[in-house]
């Protein structure tokens, strides 16, 4: 093995060296990519509650609303060149190019390992070949990705042979960090000897070492390399970090030696020489044809070897999960040391059964986790058999809804998204959330799969799928609403892929409605190409039961100004009403001098049909409907007063589109714009920009005006409605102006004698003593109302005013315990949501306290 350290010691330095001009030129340029600290910086794993769980899953509670958010993934620069996966306690940063390596630092940037964890390779030849140098650059996938958990893999890191290539996976959890990797070949082959992962640590930044295996611990490098349990360092001045293997089998031998003034560690993969390879995973099941090993990657900020004691006996020691009862065929699978996560598998089933014959039936796990000999904080991933589950919801043995944000991920089936590493394209489903066990105690607990209804209304949620890129999905019910692509669903930074009706024509197939154009935010044209922002974070405030909230930030190429984008959705059925606010801040002077043409607060395109009309407030506030052309760019003021745009009725070429399903109409309404400079804050005068483009619809929402400039610090923010609607044949604007009246002019209000706060679009109303009193006027169909500050956990108890008497409210469908949602709020608090039937002539008054 010393020839492969040589080898892989000579490609570490040539990444050094590499680094170091990357770095040089990142100065010539004045790049400043991370977002400044602050912005969506991953909360402390410490809770400081002030709310009273008053349930069996206290624990669980407290222990998810301390992981919520915890994860953050995104590029280090505008040209990828790495790739930073960050949790609360540590921070891995891949290369990407032709030189790949990763340095593992804690949340503050010390460095535990530089330039580590290569997988390497032998043939049975006896070449040996290394990841970290690549006749290829790489590139990341996140196919997972939400609230506690980012699944990254890096990929198409082609070794000198052309032949191996690597599939490194990265489980990223709020807390902890697991590394699986994976050996993929382009051609069927029996070639391969061995392949692993090396990492080297020079001894000069240790302080002592220690490792265990069959017969104990170790401080010294006398251990048998086939029954290691953990290899454990003291960095100096950092802590210690560890590699702890797991029971599965499914690693032959780690090795520690010194060699070159490191500490060389080598895990080889249990795999037998000259077995074979499949081409591509033409079986869906990476365990098959695709020889795969890993391990927990284990910090701490302490010099202790305590806590990795702890983490390696609970990966090797796993608790047992036990299934009560099941409406879904629930099996206890066990626990996935790859991974890091306690499976059951259960039934489901697919859009059209959901919403046309069962939308009510709940997929339903009791399950029992007994405790051991001390507390422990788990995950589970609770996975039915399809691949189009919606959302989840967590109760307690007593059949209360507890504030568990429950993870979805999926995989559609069908849109063969990576091919060339998922071949067949297999369908998934998962739930994915974490869990507190008491020391020596049983804890029961009930998952239910989420499809179509929740209480009386549908299901609003927002969950992941897996693509050729990452992608959040949000639908209301089982009838998608958007994607979210937060690295672009193409190369520009598409950001809005499936953008869908709810007034056209539903599918024959199946419950959904046509999507229609291309979306990006932000652009800046002032060089010509429209440069998008880089994605550097996002939190998921809420992923359902009853509205979905999402903030995602972005810098700009340029470095000008950085910028979120905040979705929410309610689950409403007349129209997709998609809520968006940007918050736009310069971080140094910029000019524009055309920002009409050249900084896009939004931008459109048709995709693939162009729009006959466009109808808009004019400056003088007049409602215009006009006949748009194709000779080149033409810029409308917008008025003052709710101000609008829509372009509509597709041109006869192209309405074959409509049938294929893509084309609708599609609206921006506007609720407030304003420019805060100098502490100052005025209304931002808006246009809309047709570019009168031959092929397709070109425009965008922008600022009305000629030359302009910015200062560091001024700052731009747009509360917007986006509007997809109608079959794309109409020739007016009746649905805009419809929802013009319920979102703009008479938007749902409350009015309470406590607080009331306009959230965005969210309207919260706070409680006192636990219970609160409120009027409700304006809006229409499904508006979602969160009722904040209570300091007890239970269900939710709604009262309305009728003829002078308070009347029970049912929010429950025939489940019971179900159409609200309850979340913990940054102060401890507790909010519940429910949903509000609204309308613009109508004034109903209520009351709510917990039962």
């Amino acid at each position: 093995m010393s020839f492969l350290i040589i080898f892989r010691r000579a490609a570490v330095w040539f990444t050094a060296i590499l680094m170091c001009v990357q770095s040089f030129f990142a100065g010539i340029r004045g790049d400043t990519y991370m977002p400044k600290s602050g912005d969506f910086t991953a909360p402390s794993s410490s809770y400081a509650g002030t709310a009273d769980f008053d349930s069996p899953l206290s624990g669980s509670v407290a222990l998810a609303s301390s992981l919520k958010n915890g994860v953050q993934c995104a590029y280090t620069d505008p040209d990828k060149s790495g790739y930073r996966m960050a949790n609360q306690n540590m921070v891995l940063t891949h290369t990407l190019g032709k030189v790949n390596t990763a340095t593992l630092t804690d949340p503050d940037g010390n460095v535990y390992i530089k330039n580590g964890f290569d997988c390497w390779s032998k043939n049975t030849s006896g070449g040996v070949y290394s990841s970290s140098v690549s006749s290829k650059p790489g590139r990341v996938n996140s196919v997972r990705l939400g609230i506690y958990y980012w699944e990254c893999h890096v990929r198409d890191l082609y070794t000198q042979t052309g032949m191996f290539r690597p599939d490194k996976t990265f489980h990223v959890y709020s807390d902890r960090l697991y590394l699986q990797y994976s050996m993929f070949a382009d051609e069927a082959t029996d070639t391969l000897d061995s392949f692993g992962m090396q990492t080297d640590i020079p001894v000069s930044t240790v302080e002592a070492v220690q490792i265990r295996d069959k017969d104990g611990v170790h401080s010294d490098l006398d251990f048998d390399p086939q029954t290691v349990e953990y290899a454990a360092f003291d960095i100096k001045d950092v802590g210690v970090a560890a590699f702890i293997i797991p029971a599965d089998g499914s690693t032959a031998k780690l090795e520690v030696s010194k060699l070159l003034g490191s500490y060389s560690v080598v895990q080889t993969a249990a795999y037998e020489s000259g077995s074979g390879i499949n081409k591509y995973d033409e079986t869906g099941d990476h365990q098959t044809y695709c020889p795969t090993f890993g391990c927990r990657v284990y910090t701490d900020r302490t010099h202790d070897f305590a806590g990795v004691e702890k983490a390696s006996f609970e990966e090797r020691n796993p608790l047992t999960v036990t299934v009560n009862s099941t409406t879904a065929d629930a099996q206890a699978v066990g626990y996935e040391p790859l991974r890091g996560t306690y499976r059951v598998t259960m039934t489901g089933t697919g859009f059209n059964e959901a919403y046309y014959e069962i939308p009510d039936f709940r997929f339903e796990a009791d399950l029992s986790v007994s405790g051991d000999g001390s507390d422990r904080g788990v995950f589970l991933r609770v996975s039915p058999d399809c691949g189009m589950l919606e959302g989840a919801a967590v109760y307690d043995e007593n059949r209360l809804l507890v504030p568990i944000d429950c993870e979805v991920c999926k995989n559609f089936q069908g849109d063969y998204g990576d091919r060339s590493y998922s071949y067949v394209d297999y369908s998934y489903s998962d739930i994915i959330f974490p869990a507190a066990f008491e020391e020596g105690k049983d804890t029961r607990f009930i998952v239910q799969e989420l499809y179509q209804n929740w209480g009386k209304v549908p299901l609003k949620q927002l969950s992941s799928i897996e693509f050729h890129t990452s992608y959040y999905h949000l639908s209301t019910g089982v009838t998608e609403t958007n994607c979210i692509a937060p690295y672009g669903a193409d190369l520009n930074g598409w950001l809005l892929p499936d953008f869908r009706c709810a007034s056209g024509t539903m599918w024959s197939g199946q419950p959904q409605f046509n999507s229609q154009g291309q979306l990006y935010f932000c652009v800046d044209r002032r060089t010509g190409a429209p440069l998008q922002g880089a994605f550097t974070g996002n939190t998921l405030d809420s992923v359902g039961q009853t509205y979905a909230d999402a903030t995602l930030y972005f810098l700009s190429p340029s470095g000008d100004y950085k910028y979120s984008l905040r979705h929410m959705e309610f689950p409403q059925t007349d129209e997709n009403r998609t809520y968006y606010t940007i918050d736009l801040e310069f971080l140094r002077d910029a000019s524009f001098s055309d920002v009409s043409s050249q900084l896009d607060l939004f931008y459109m395109d048709g995709r693939f049909v162009r729009f006959e009309s466009l109808a808009y407030l004019d400056s003088a506030n007049n409602s215009v409907l006009t006949d748009i052309g194709t000779n080149g760019k033409t810029v409308y003021p917008l008025g003052s007063e709710a101000p609008y745009f829509s372009f509509l009725s597709v041109c006869e070429e192209y309405r074959h589109y409509i049938g294929e399903g893509f084309g609708c109409n599609v609206g921006v309404l506007v609720r407030n714009a304003t420019l805060t400079r100098g502490g100052e804050t005025t209304a931002l005068g808006l246009a809309v920009r047709d570019d009168g483009a031959a092929d397709k619809t070109s425009a965008a929402l922008t600022i009305d005006g000629g030359g302009m400039s910015f200062e560091k610090g001024d700052r731009i923010r747009v509360d917007m409605i986006l509007l997809p609607w109608g079959t794309g044949l109409e020739e007016t604007p009746d649905n805009v102006l419809y929802v013009r009246e319920d979102s703009l002019l008479a938007p749902l209000t409350a009015q309470a004698e406590t607080a009331v706060l306009q959230d965005g679009f969210l309207t919260r109303v706070r409680a006192e003593n636990n219970s609160c009193e409120f009027t409700l006027s304006g809006g229409r169909n499904s508006m979602t109302v969160s009722l904040d500050g209570f300091s007890v956990l239970g269900e939710l108890k709604l009262f309305e005013l009728v003829d002078g008497e308070y009347t029970a409210v049912t929010l429950s469908g025939p489940n019971g315990h179900d159409g609200y949602s309850v979340h913990v709020n940054e102060d401890g608090t507790l909010s519940y949501s429910f949903v509000y039937a609204a309308g613009p002539d109508t004034e109903r008054s209520f009351r709510a306290f917990i039962g």
